[in-house]
């Protein structure tokens, strides 16, 4: 079960350094891992994992959507230097919005696993 905190800190951290092509790939290889049952899981921890792993997936792809809106929008070459720095703009509070709600998803799974534990 620790290895699922460990690949939601990855995916926190490429989501902050802006790296959405490699978060969308690990997103990918990490709800594989788990709905293949190479991580062997609860069926609860893997629900609430695996949805996390789809919101990263899913999100990051939505920005690349967004991306393509922008583009698709641009009437010529004078529109390029707004294009790019709204792209930078838009990128990075994407990319923290994103980075925001794993930490906040990763929190909550984790409290709510230790309070069963505990139960136990």
């Amino acid at each position: 079960m620790l290895v699922t905190f460990a690949f939601s800190i990855v995916l926190i951290k490429t989501s902050l350094l802006g790296l959405s092509g490699l978060t969308i790939a690990l997103a990918a290889c990490f709800l594989l891992l788990i709905k293949r049952n190479i991580i062997e899981l609860r069926s609860a921890v893997k629900t609430k994992f695996c949805q996390l792993y789809q919101i990263a997936l899913i999100t990051q792809l939505l920005g690349y959507l967004i991306l393509l809106a922008k583009l698709l929008l641009i009437d010529g070459w004078h529109d390029l230097p707004l294009f790019i720095a709204s792209h930078i703009v838009i990128h990075h509070v994407w990319s923290a919005f994103i980075a925001a709600t794993l930490t906040v998803m990763t929190i909550v799974n984790y409290l709510q696993l230790k309070a069963q534990q505990n139960a136990i």
